[in-house]
């Protein structure tokens, strides 16, 4: 709010004049509208609510899937992929006299497979997925996708595999958090096994929306193949090319041996039961750990040109953890408590004599 004000001169009888200043106020000019802010004006009346697609709301406020799968389909369409020709997207539109669904359609139908159990899949061993982090990854890939297909200059790339380093940039975009590519190692592993199963599910058609049978999903298509794992993917990066020092001397007997930059062991529960039990987070916690070793080649001894014959062919696996510089160790107590129900009133000196009694007769047995 801005101030201004006039000034007047008035006489009394008396003949002296006093000055007065009247104020007055008016309003500041309206701030300039940030970029997500202009995606919202430009966007959101174009995506109703209250008609099973979209849902206005933060994410973190709801734990009930569906509805929080219909708000990260609002940030996908409003700040990511956006209507196309400035058409209203709704139910109407939303899958096709045949079967197909639209995309505005496709992450509902997903989030609802997942809401329902994953219905067609096999039960597989280790913990349970996050479907709420899935959710929010199917999302930023559909983004990528969709990019790629705008973009004139990468339409070749619009079938090419989707990486973590891709997710990162497109998470942020949708959702306006910032990530690394560590925090969705996780879920791509998992959705390379659950989208192909979703996909059987909707071929044999097991999938419906708004009452019609679903016969295909083009976007999750897509994404479907571009999931799949590629060789620098599946175990080989591609700054991991590493080979072991005999193979340059004997790369007329054989090729040389690719091996993964990295070796990683998840630190995972031995059940769900056990997850919920010791962990219970919620789902929107954080992903479980997971410990990271760097895949490296046998270098030679210091003063020696080349590895000695009984270390060729293997490798040397370095913790991806700087632990000295993470964690200031001074003292280890290591220390057990016993809690002990009596009939009667007892002391610490008495329990500590009938816990050495204990002990010395076992030792004699």
């Amino acid at each position: 709010m801005v101030q201004f004000g006039r000034t007047g001169v008035t006489a009394d009888r008396s003949g002296r004049y006093e000055t007065s200043v009247i104020l007055g106020s008016a309003p500041l000019p309206p701030a300039s509208p940030t970029p997500r802010q202009r995606r919202e004006q430009l966007f959101g009346p174009q995506l109703p609510d209250n008609v099973g697609l979209f849902e206005r709301g933060a994410l973190a406020d709801t734990t009930n899937l569906p509805h929080f799968v219909m708000r990260v389909n609002r940030h996908l369409f409003v700040h990511a992929m956006g209507p196309r020709g400035y058409s209203r997207l709704d139910l109407k539109s939303a899958i096709k006299p045949d079967g197909q669904l639209a995309p505005h359609a496709e992450l509902l139908v997903f989030g609802a497979w997942l809401a329902d159990g994953m219905l067609g899949r096999s039960s597989r061993r280790g913990r349970v997925p996050n479907p709420f982090k899935l959710v929010k990854f199917v999302a930023a890939g559909f983004s990528a996708l969709n990019e790629r297909q705008r973009a004139p200059a990468v339409q070749s790339l619009a079938s090419s595999h989707i990486r973590t380093a891709n997710i990162v940039m497109f998470w942020e975009r949708c959702f306006d958090e910032r990530s690394s590519t560590s925090d969705h190692s996780s879920a791509l592993r998992s959705l390379r096994s659950i989208v192909p199963d979703y996909m059987a599910h909707l071929a044999a058609g097991g999938l419906k929306f708004n009452g019609c049978g679903v016969t295909a999903s083009p976007l999750m298509t897509k994404l479907a193949a571009a999931l799949r794992p590629s060789k620098t993917s599946a175990g080989v990066s591609d700054r991991a090319a590493v080979t072991p020092a005999s193979s340059a001397t004997s790369a007329t007997r054989a090729s040389p041996q690719i091996v993964p930059a990295v070796f990683e062991v998840p630190l995972t529960y031995s059940s769900k039961e056990s997850l919920d039990e010791y962990r219970n987070l919620g789902p929107t916690g954080p992903p479980l750990p997971s410990l990271r070793y760097d895949v490296l080649p046998v270098v030679p001894t210091p003063g020696h040109p080349t590895a000695r014959r009984d270390r060729e062919g293997r490798l040397v696996l370095r913790p991806d953890l700087e632990v000295k510089k993470l964690i200031s160790a001074r003292a280890l107590i290591d220390r057990i408590a016993f809690t002990v129900s009596t009939t009667s009133i007892t002391s610490s000196t008495t329990l500590k004599k009938a816990m050495e009694k204990t002990r010395t007769t076992c030792q004699r047995r």
